[in-house]
């Protein structure tokens, strides 16, 4: 009887990075490490040591700071490790690596940045290797808002709204951060 490897998942790569959205709280989406394989470049700064697989993340950054948070490693996903970059999957910069959570500093809003989830532990695992993973900032904006209207051209008797309508616009938008 055989336990046949699972085949590299789609984000096994930089270039399958798959998009995280930044928020004020953890929203978190699940990842899976079963059949992954390492990648280039390898481990850089406190990151240095063996990178035995590896799944890739990107973001566009909202704020100077983000952090990076793995949550519920399956029982197969052994030492895992977050190593942070700039740049592109043909030229990337390590920028923050560490354990979870990390806290990355120095982003520059508007920036694509590559996140690679990795353990220092071999071989690749081919059961239970899922996790979660969530990216937050403490200046990700939370807007609320309501809106309606009113066509004073038409008054009582509605109907749709044509050119020429004078229409009455009511907003309401609150905007915290921090």
């Amino acid at each position: 009887v055989t336990d046949p490897v699972s085949p590299p998942p789609s984000n096994d790569e930089c270039a399958g990075a798959v998009t995280l959205n930044v928020n004020n709280s953890c929203n978190s989406i699940p990842g899976n490490m079963a059949g992954a394989t390492p990648s280039s470049p390898a481990l850089a700064g406190i990151c240095t040591g063996p990178l035995a697989y590896d799944v890739w993340y990107k973001f566009t950054a909202i704020s100077t700071s983000t952090v990076v948070d793995l949550s519920n490693p399956g029982t197969n996903f052994l030492t895992p490790g977050i190593e942070v970059f700039s740049g592109n999957c043909g030229g990337l910069t390590s920028i923050a690596c560490g354990n979870d959570p990390l806290t990355v500093p120095g982003l520059t809003p508007g920036n694509t940045y590559y996140i690679r989830v990795y353990s220092r532990t071999a071989p690749p695992p081919n059961g239970n290797a899922r996790f979660n993973i969530c990216l937050t900032s403490a200046t990700a904006p939370i807007v609320r808002f309501g809106n309606s209207y009113v066509n004073i051209s038409k008054k009582t008797t509605g109907g749709v709204v044509e050119p020429g309508d004078t229409l009455e616009i009511r907003m309401t938008m609150h905007h915290t951060s921090g």
